[in-house]
């Protein structure tokens, strides 16, 4: 028997994955900041702002994973495929139903 089913290693391994995104987003923010300011002379100007960057960035990452997983099987556009009247991969227009009722 599996220490964990494989839905629930599936969700540790996004929210892992989510958290070290914005562990890796603050560290460049402010390591990077840092840098500039050592650089340009601005003491703590930059890196603050690398380090508001880092954070904008991770929330950013947080709202798109969950904005993604929100939607549930039933929406269309999750699926991949495009709806009817939308166009495929190809660029060709998909027929919607009452394009196929040919009236003779």
């Amino acid at each position: 028997m599996p220490f964990l089913d494989p839905k629930s290693a599936k969700a540790f391994g996004r929210v892992g994955g989510l958290g070290l995104e914005l562990a890796a987003f603050l560290l460049i923010g402010v390591k990077g900041g840092e840098w500039l300011d050592r650089r340009f002379g601005t003491a703590p100007v930059l890196q603050r702002a690398g380090l508001l960057f880092g954070i904008f960035a991770g929330f950013y990452s947080l709202w798109k994973l969950t904005r993604v997983s929100s939607r549930g099987p039933s929406d269309p556009s999750s699926s991949g495929e495009p709806t009817p009247g939308e166009s495929d991969a190809t660029g060709k227009d998909r027929p919607n139903s009452s394009d196929s009722d040919v009236h003779r």
